[in-house]
């Protein structure tokens, strides 16, 4: 669609709205655009804050929507000025709509996953006391696994759909799925029952697969573990053994033989086995919005974009003593991160991905020009990334575990030891729903802005744009 534009203002893509639309549905308010921009924390120039009180959040509602959700946060000491609260689910940093010292009107981000909400004020970081749950477009999801399969790691169980999240063991070669009643199937290799969820777990809200273990955060902050409980000579370890005092959990990571929890107040939690010093949390170590576990390593992402590494690894496969994955300097703006066997991944704000650490089967050898990514994995030796038009990107170890040709409509992935999940929204069938949306554009006064979607769902269907609130007349093109 074109659109010639005249008048005192620029325009921005955020004040369009896409609705598809079918005979027996009204479908919710779309999804805006991916929020790419650059992080910054910290006063500007003519902010007003509430005073030296930091901010705290006291609620938020809806509890879970599919991105583009509008979303109000309670609390106090909120800036009444929208720009100066600086509001994150995960690491992505939202638009607030509206502004005041006790509430604001957010819009869930593009890439956003079940994640921690943080609010920022005046350079201090308030945390909802649960995530945001994430969900997806379309309730008709389906799992893809492709690769090795000589522990029925790639077999995902028939009949399984209607899935909002999925976890591929990076160490090993199991792999979780969560459904949307908060239930959980897994499969894969199960010598120490790792493939078995226990009877009766419910109302689980994110899960993650360590390498002989698993862990979820269920919807009343605790966490709950099972599988292997030792290290590899049969050694009491305690990964499965979550400690008392941990409560109100709202992140949840999982290593080889150890585990990790994330805080209500910032802080990790590590425990498990502690060969490397991979639970050795760095002293003072706050402010953190995710976590993501390895062999023998522990990699936290800060509020302000930066990447905190600790523990030490071994000798990789190239031949290189790996002691400490530290991020590379002057990372910043980063806002997802990921942990393989010997390499890490960090996803920055401009949708652009840094991989550093062992390069032996070319790992850190990112694609030239991938850009527009909005979620990454790693797994053994080899990383995805899923870009915003629902298509995916891999490269590293790969044989036999390319991406299968055409794979379209992803909206998670996951990487295993040989193995790679992708969650797909069947968009064939089902309510309307937004697959890929327009990109951000800005144009001087009388420019004129193309602008394109994708929608899918049951046919007939039919479109409408719309500025500000009002159709556009014979704009009806996709």
């Amino acid at each position: 669609m074109k659109l010639r534009l005249s008048g005192t203002l620029v325009l921005f893509i955020s004040l369009f709205m896409f609705v598809a639309k079918s005979p027996a549905f009204e479908p919710p308010s779309p999804a805006p655009l991916p929020n790419f921009d650059k992080r910054t924390d910290g006063l500007q120039a003519g902010d007003i804050v509430s005073g030296n009180q930091p901010a705290v959040i006291t609620g938020f509602s809806p509890a879970s929507g599919i991105i583009g959700t509008f979303v109000t946060i309670s609390g106090t000491n909120f800036s009444p000025v929208a720009s100066s609260n600086f509001v994150r689910f995960g690491g992505f940093r939202s638009t607030v709509l509206a502004a005041g010292s006790n509430s604001l009107t957010v819009v869930v981000p593009a890439g956003a996953t079940r994640s921690p909400l943080t609010v920022t004020v005046n350079g201090m970081t308030a945390y909802a006391n649960v995530p945001f749950l994430v969900t997806c477009p379309n309730a008709a999801t389906k799992v893809v696994a492709w690769g090795f399969n000589d522990e029925d790691q790639t077999n995902v169980p028939s009949g399984l759909t209607n899935v909002v999240a999925i976890a591929a063991a990076a160490c090993n070669d199991h792999n979780l799925a969560l459904k949307t009643d908060g239930t959980m199937v897994a499969w894969g290799y199960n010598n120490h029952g790792q493939a078995t969820v226990p009877a009766g777990l419910s109302n689980v809200v994110i899960i993650a697969a360590g390498g002989y273990h698993n862990l979820v955060l269920k919807n009343d902050g605790t966490v709950a573990a099972w599988g292997y409980n030792s290290d590899w000579n049969g050694a009491y370890g305690g990964q499965a053994t979550v400690p008392a005092g941990l409560s109100n959990a709202v992140a949840i990571g999982a290593g080889w033989y150890y585990s990790l929890g994330l805080k209500p107040d910032g802080t990790v939690l590590a425990w498990g086995v502690n060969s490397n010093g991979q639970t050795n949390v760095p002293a003072g170590l706050s402010n953190v919005v995710a976590i993501a576990g390895a062999p023998c390593y522990s990699l936290a992402l800060k509020v302000d974009g930066t990447v905190v590494a600790w523990g030490t690894n071994y000798n990789t496969p190239g031949g290189i003593p790996v002691q400490l994955m530290d991020a590379p300097p002057g990372l910043s703006n980063v806002v997802a991160i990921a942990a393989g066997y010997f390499h890490c991944l960090a996803l920055k704000a401009d949708g652009t991905v840094v991989v550093w650490g062992e390069n032996y089967y070319g790992q850190t050898n990112v694609p030239a020009g991938l850009t527009n990514v909005v979620a990454i994995a790693a797994g053994s030796y080899n990383n995805l990334a899923l870009k915003a038009d629902g298509k995916m990107v891999g490269w590293g170890f790969f044989i036999p575990d390319l991406p299968p040709s055409g794979l379209t409509n992803v909206v998670a992935v996951g990487a295993g030891y040989y193995h790679s999940l992708a969650l797909v929204s069947d968009s064939s069938f089902g309510a309307p729903s937004i697959i890929s949306q327009p990109t951000n554009q800005t144009v001087i006064v009388g420019g004129t802005a193309t602008f394109n979607v994708t929608a899918g769902g049951t046919p007939p269907l039919s479109c409408q744009w719309n500025f500000n609130g009002t159709n556009i007349n014979g704009a009806t093109n996709t």
